[in-house]
């Protein structure tokens, strides 16, 4: 089974009960379940990075606050080329002529023409036109963000595991500013050293879902690491090469991307389309740590 049809069934699931709310843990466990049924050679850890993470990126699913978790409302988002429509009913049907030039499991992307047009004129669902500068700069800065999180005081604190530029726990004493855990549990409270002995509590995934990520990134900054995340000026393309990027600018990303006319890019190799003056300030929010190159 393809990991589309696994989206599917994951985006059926909601469906069912399409008021009602899911947890993070009750997501998790149908995604584990879904790979190994499907995918028994692969680590069950991967199924919900390649089955539920993809929907939130896309806006399918969306995050409420709380550890709940829903299908996104209706929304319809247009451009100067093309219209996104998620979760409108019957646009399917009704625009059954043309080819949708995306599509996923409750969202469908096409080019204006004179029968979408037409249906933009009929439907009673607000349309509202997406403008990828206007939304970034409702964002704060990633250093903004990390200095509003809740102080903490550690006592007893000198062996814990540090989350390494190579992704992984390293045992350690606290020193280099970054992602700390007192145990290898996979629930052990994560923390943020952002000085001496200065602890911040990093949210769990259930009340901030992109706070891990803005977290690694805080550190890789403050450490003069390079961001695995880099802009070409030539085509105008930003390549993400990291798992830990905020879902919620990705899907603004994403979305610029497709409501553009680049459908042809692929997204799943997470590269999008912006240009410069959107890509500056994207680059803000990072402290401008953004590679950029011609």
């Amino acid at each position: 089974m393809t990991t589309l049809e696994l989206q599917t069934g994951l985006w059926q699931w909601f469906s069912l009960t399409s008021d009602d709310y899911r947890s993070y843990q009750a997501i998790d466990a149908i995604c584990k379940r879904l790979y190994e049924q499907h995918h028994p050679n692969t680590s069950p850890k991967e199924a919900r990075y390649q089955i539920f993470y993809p929907l939130i990126r896309y806006g399918i699913i969306e995050f409420y606050g709380n550890n709940q978790f829903a299908l996104s409302p209706t929304t319809i988002l247009e451009s100067e080329a093309s219209v996104l429509f998620l979760h409108v009913p019957n646009v399917a049907l009704e625009l059954a002529e043309k080819s949708p030039l995306f599509y996923l499991p409750g969202l469908m992307l096409y080019k204006k023409n004179e029968l979408v047009c037409s249906f933009l004129k009929n439907t009673r669902i607000p349309i509202n036109k997406f403008q990828l500068q206007k939304s970034l700069r409702q964002f704060s800065t990633i250093d903004t963000i990390v200095k509003g999180w809740a102080q903490i005081n550690i006592a007893d604190f000198e062996q814990c595991y540090y989350f390494t530029e190579q992704n992984k726990w390293k045992p350690c004493i606290p020193s280099q500013k970054g992602i700390y855990k007192k145990s290898m549990e996979v629930y052990s409270r994560k923390m943020i050293l952002t000085g001496p002995d200065q602890w911040k509590a990093v949210p769990a995934f259930e009340q901030i879902m992109d706070a891990f990520s803005i977290a690694w990134i805080w550190g890789c900054i403050q450490n003069k690491f390079p961001l695995p995340v880099h802009y070409n000026k030539t085509s105008q393309l930003l390549t993400i090469n990291t798992p830990f990027f905020p879902l919620l600018l990705e899907r603004l990303l994403l979305i610029n991307t497709l409501l553009k006319g680049n459908a042809e890019i692929d997204t799943k190799k997470r590269q999008y389309s912006i240009g410069w003056d959107e890509f500056n300030l994207l680059n803000r929010l990072f402290e401008n740590n953004i590679t950029s190159y011609e």
